[in-house]
């Protein structure tokens, strides 16, 4: 092979001499059925370059060439462009070859998330187009390129269908903006404490006249492969402004919304900007617009990311880490940037009822956020049991199917779920920093890190002379027995109800008195004729005289 044929870096065939002597073997392979085209690509190959540099990369790259040459011996390969890779070879025992090289670009590619992946393509008898049999090969390839469990996948007609449909969604995307195929669904965060709607996720769904409801699965990654996806996003935070700026006019309680951003709408526009022109357009308040970014975005772009997302709190938009554990996480996101609420990806609850170890991880990951000052909401909340647990541990918000799927919002409004007053969520959020984990739940969040042993802990909701016990953990039920007084089967509850009227108004002048300070108040009284110590600190009010204490409770000897 003469040296302008070859490519410079790896030594293999260049693109147009493998594509010239391919179609000439193709010829003499005519009816055979034998033949096999492999295409290669280095997924996440950027990122190797980033942190290792571009000499790393060259050397990276001639490893790719080196395991082909050896598990493709004699057979026509070439390094097309970049890092991708192609062989022609015989089918026959064709996958131990293939993966003789993917198994062996996991010792080169160090511990960066750089996975090689490999599509085949099998012509058949009367194909001898080369450049449609490399598209196909190629088409194999790039539709595992986010499957982290997969990384050989073969060319059959459902992605000649994939295809279609792909072109269908880049052809018709603006048309489909311009009549509103695409439709933004609202799916309701739910408030743990009191089973409130205390918020919409907007979500845009795409009911195509020719192909029906289209999954944003497609649609998405297809807008983001041809960098339209910050229009879509766009058209979604106008269309939710616009909703917003509306309820607000016609003096409706106006819920807030979260919209998700994706990395590459930071590359492709100046989304604060764009956001703040359409907030201001429908003259909506900061604090009912939230801001998700998934956490797969904090893998590339960190600096320009980062002062995008202090811009947006800066100026009084809250800003949500998405799918916190879906795969890429990594506690330096948790170190690296600020965030004001965690959201759980739903995979954790997918094996609720099945590993023990899923509650344990739950429970540390609010008990994390809470220390960080981070709000947390658990996604695909599908059942009672599971909706308990995240209550129990403190987690504030959920979001799933127990309550609703993603719908019109006319829909959402026709399942008649209570709806929380927006004057109140500043009082609600308050209490959702107290970490009923911790075991000094008391202690003001910026204070100094510190465990103590376990305690009884409850959150109590003071109104006058009314009490209602919004939480309380196991620990404050064991200690209620232990003073002979009956645990609230359901809450929140009226203490009236379970406390002796006259213990109970020593225990409401105590709180009467915690509310008007600032600071830890402590006092032992007789209950129910035992000796008890209590603990407790203001956590937040309402302008309609309603005030939050939390309670640490101790039965002394």
């Amino acid at each position: 092979m003469e040296s302008h044929q070859k490519d410079s870096l790896t030594g293999l065939a260049n693109l147009s001499h493998f594509m010239e002597e391919a179609a000439a073997l193709m010829q003499q392979e005519a009816d055979s059925g034998r033949v096999a085209f492999v295409f290669f690509d280095v997924d996440n190959f950027k990122s190797f370059n980033k942190k290792y540099g571009f000499q790393n990369g060259n050397e990276f790259l001639k490893g790719i060439a080196d395991l082909i040459g050896k598990a493709f011996p004699g057979r026509l390969s070439a390094r097309l462009t970049d890092d991708h890779f192609a062989v022609m070879d015989y089918k026959e025992n064709l996958d131990e070859r293939v993966n003789m090289v993917l198994d062996g670009v996991k010792e080169l590619r160090r511990s960066i998330n750089a996975e090689l992946k490999a599509g085949v393509y099998v012509p058949d008898s009367a194909i001898y187009n080369i450049a449609l049999v490399m598209d196909r090969a190629r088409m194999a390839c790039e539709s595992i390129k986010r499957a982290y469990d997969r990384n050989l996948r073969y060319y059959d007609w459902s992605l000649e269908q994939g295809l279609r449909l792909k072109n269908h969604v880049i052809s018709d995307f603006h048309t489909a903006l311009d009549n509103h195929y695409i439709q933004v669904f609202y799916q309701p965060e739910v408030r743990t404490l009191t089973k409130q709607i205390c918020g919409y996720e907007a979500l845009a769904r795409w009911k195509d006249p020719v192909y029906g409801m289209l999954s944003p699965a497609v649609f998405i990654e297809v807008l983001e492969s041809v960098h339209l996806i910050h229009l879509l996003d766009l058209y979604v935070i106008d269309e939710v402004c616009r909703l917003i700026g509306n309820m607000i006019k016609n003096g409706e309680n106006p819920v807030s919304v979260s919209v998700n951003l994706s990395r590459l709408d930071f590359q492709l526009a100046d989304m604060f900007e764009e956001i703040e022109k359409l907030r201001e357009k429908y003259d909506v308040p900061a604090r009912l617009l939230n801001i998700e970014v998934t956490e797969s975005a904090l893998d590339a772009e960190a600096e320009l990311l980062r002062r995008q997302i202090d811009r947006f709190r800066e100026n009084g938009y809250e800003v949500w880490m998405d799918d916190f554990g879906s795969g890429y996480s990594t506690l330096n996101n948790l170190k690296d940037y600020h965030f004001d609420v965690l959201k759980i990806d739903m995979n954790f609850l997918r094996d609720f009822g099945k590993k023990p170890q899923t509650r344990i991880i739950l429970a540390t990951i609010v008990d994390l956020a809470k220390e960080l000052g981070m709000h947390t909401l658990a996604e695909g909340v599908e059942t009672k049991e599971q909706f308990s647990f995240l209550r129990a541990i403190g987690c504030e918000k959920i979001q799933g199917y127990l309550f609703s799927k993603p719908l019109p919002l006319k829909e959402v409004k026709e399942l008649d779920l209570p709806v929380e007053d927006v004057r109140q969520s500043a009082y609600y959020n308050a209490l959702g920093r107290v970490n009923v984990l911790s075991d000094s739940p008391l202690r003001d969040r910026d204070g100094e890190y510190r465990l103590v042993s376990r305690i009884s802990f409850a959150i109590v909701e003071q109104k006058g002379e009314h009490i209602d016990c919004l939480y309380a953990n196991k620990a404050f039920g064991v200690f209620l027995q232990s003073v002979g007084l009956e645990m609230p089967s359901t809450l929140p509850a009226a203490l009236e109800r379970y406390i002796p009227v006259e213990d109970l108004r020593i225990l409401r002048d105590f709180l009467a008195h915690c509310s008007r300070s600032d600071k830890e108040e402590r006092m032992e009284c007789i209950i129910n004729s035992n000796r008890c110590s209590f603990s407790a600190r203001r956590v937040a009010s309402r302008n309609d005289g309603v005030v939050a204490n939390a309670l640490v409770a101790v039965r002394l000897p």
